[in-house]
């Protein structure tokens, strides 16, 4: 056994003879044994039903089979109780085809969640590093709630993606992609810059469709950012739900404070709802917003100050 007086441990499985053991998560899912190699977790209303489901971004290698989780999206039940549902890889979509299929390792450190075309539903970019042939991954997700790959052709051609900042960059209204480069273990690698270099991805394509940006202001009792502000956006009798966050995951990563909420097709915003992040809790409603704007609230003001489109 392990340590005197322990029990012989369940069953497991060598990766290689000689090395270390590896547990086998097929043998059963207790949630004390879930332990993955998690380097990020974000946070986001993905299926837009209120609350917020998560996605851990994880390392994981070729030689561990199914004792190491992917990365992958776990679905907020809504109950009072949060639980968290692992709908599968395979069923949400989100399976990937490794440039080298064999010896292949799955880098995914960091990511983020966003909805690149400001359709509405939020998509997740992985940026996978630190090992041979990784790169950034963005997923689109569709109007049935599963997600596919756009490919680097047509998305973000970046290898050993490291790093992400999620911003309006140009003002055009849609989310522009910052990604840094890792060079860990380049040996080889042909796709490795020379350099720890930052490439700025400026989106082309979530301009085709309407959004809305807001800018909070806090007033006394919440913080002057709204950090933790809980923002609600009904459009087309669809309603998103975003929060101002103040940064999360490896690395720390931080997107701009302003909040995106792509509209598709919808010109016209019913009401927007604030929670701030004041002991109290308080929310304040405006409505009859104007689409493809951005617009700033301040807590305990109820005019809606419109900035540039």
């Amino acid at each position: 056994s392990c340590c005197p007086g322990t029990p012989e441990p369940p069953p497991y499985f060598p990766c290689k003879p000689g090395q270390q053991l590896r547990w086998n998560h097929q043998y059963d899912r207790q949630l004390w044994r879930l332990g993955g190699n998690t380097f990020t977790t974000a946070c986001a209303d993905m299926d837009n039903d209120g609350d917020m489901d998560l996605v851990n971004f994880e390392i994981v290698h070729w030689d561990v089979g199914d004792s190491s989780d992917p990365t992958e999206l776990l679905v907020n039940d809504g109950g009072p109780t949060p639980h968290f549902v692992r709908p599968g890889n395979e069923a949400t979509g989100l399976v990937r085809t490794f440039d080298n299929h064999i010896d292949w390792n799955a880098g995914d450190m960091t990511g983020a969640l966003f909805d690149f075309d400001n359709d509405g539903r939020t998509d997740i970019l992985i940026a996978s590093s630190d090992y041979p042939y990784t790169r950034a991954f963005l997923f689109h997700q569709k109007a049935d709630g599963t997600f596919e790959e756009v490919t680097p052709d047509k998305g973000i051609a970046h290898p050993r993606a490291h790093g992400v900042a999620v911003a309006d960059f140009d003002g055009d209204g849609d989310l522009d992609v910052a990604l840094g480069h890792g060079l860990a273990r380049c040996q080889g690698d042909s796709s490795c810059y020379p350099t720890h270099e930052v490439h700025l991805f400026r989106n082309e394509i979530g301009q085709d469709a309407n959004s809305l940006r807001i800018a909070l202001v806090g007033g006394p009792g919440s913080n002057r950012a709204a950090i933790g502000a809980r923002v609600r956006v009904t459009a087309g009798g669809v309603t998103q739900t975003k929060d101002v966050g103040g940064g999360y995951g490896h690395f720390g990563i931080q997107h701009e404070l302003v909040l995106t909420f792509g509209l598709g097709p919808v010109c016209d915003v019913e009401q927007v709802e604030v929670r701030w992040p004041d002991k109290a809790g308080t929310t304040e409603v405006w409505k009859g917003i104007r689409a493809n704007y951005t617009i700033r609230l301040r807590q305990g003001d109820p005019d809606v100050e419109y900035l540039t489109p």
